[in-house]
């Protein structure tokens, strides 16, 4: 197991960040941390009220295609627990677990890989 711990810093600075935008508000983001190997899917976060409303998948896969075009072969993801089940139906496959921290509270996350192909160069519908 890998240890992490959930520092922010440079997460949005350092990186391509991407946002979902309803009735002029942000409903969502995620992060393409593309300068290490592996490349890594970072921060996604959907407002609850817009969880199962398409804003995460319309985010993962606008991602996946902009990860393509970058000519990345794979994504990996250390996922919150609670949305493993999100990156599975997306095409992620479980490869291990990472140690991290939150608010000073040890935690397991599941690490997840989804391996990248010309088909994902789609753009999802409204983007």
């Amino acid at each position: 197991m890998e240890r992490r711990s959930d520092n922010h810093a440079g997460v949005y600075s350092d990186n391509e960040v991407y946002v979902a935008v309803a009735d002029k508000e942000i409903v969502g983001c995620c992060a393409l941390a593309s300068g290490n190997s592996p490349a890594e899917l970072e921060h996604m976060w959907i407002k609850p009220e817009h969880i199962g409303t398409g804003v995460g998948r319309a985010l993962f896969l606008h991602l996946k295609e902009r990860a393509v075009h970058l000519g990345l072969p794979a994504l990996e993801i250390s996922s919150d627990p609670n949305a493993e089940g999100f990156y599975q139906h997306m095409g992620a496959k479980r490869i291990g677990d990472v140690r991290s921290e939150i608010e000073g509270k040890p935690r397991v996350l599941p690490r997840m890989i989804v391996k990248l192909e010309p088909e994902h160069k789609k753009e999802p519908p409204g983007w």
